[in-house]
């Protein structure tokens, strides 16, 4: 009768000594006095699969992973640079930059190289050409600006 309580004792004692870091064999050599060999290789059995099925899976998320890049629109994208040109400038600019109704833009940034006075010319018009401030955001004004500067280079 007292080994029916044993084998399920240190089978505990066994989970527990494998938790903390012990090896089941330290605790079964322990126990060798107390109940005969039989008995322990049937712990030391049951230790091991419940050190086996004690290993987790790893974490997974369902959710999206977040990009450290702002949106296109906050950083003046030049790819946004272009669509935004070529919706509210090209009329006047033309698609390449050489001017009709419009100036010329070729070599913009060796002729406003803090980019001030592009800004101001966008945002409030002037001259012939009309006021965008209304229309476009502050990044929609530097993403047309940023595609400018790297897209008409000064002419050869």
């Amino acid at each position: 009768m007292h080994k029916r309580l044993i084998v399920p004792l240190l089978l505990v004692i066994a989970v527990i000594a494998s938790a903390c870091g012990s090896s089941t064999e330290e605790v079964a050599g322990d126990a060798a006095d107390a109940v005969g060999e039989t008995e322990i290789a049937e712990v030391e059995d049951t230790a091991d699969v419940e050190e086996t099925s004690d290993t987790e899976a790893p974490e997974t998320t369902t959710e999206p992973p977040v990009s450290e890049d702002p949106p296109a629109e906050e950083t003046g994208d030049s790819a946004d640079g272009m669509a935004l040109y070529e919706a509210n400038c090209s009329r006047c600019h033309e698609s390449d930059g050489t001017g009709s109704r419009g100036p010329s833009l070729l070599g913009i940034a060796d002729r406003d190289a803090d980019r001030s006075r592009s800004i101001s010319q966008i945002t409030n018009g002037g001259r012939n050409m009309p006021a965008f401030g209304d229309q476009l955001s502050e990044p929609e004004i530097t993403a047309i600006i940023d595609y400018t500067f790297e897209a008409f280079p000064a002419a050869s």
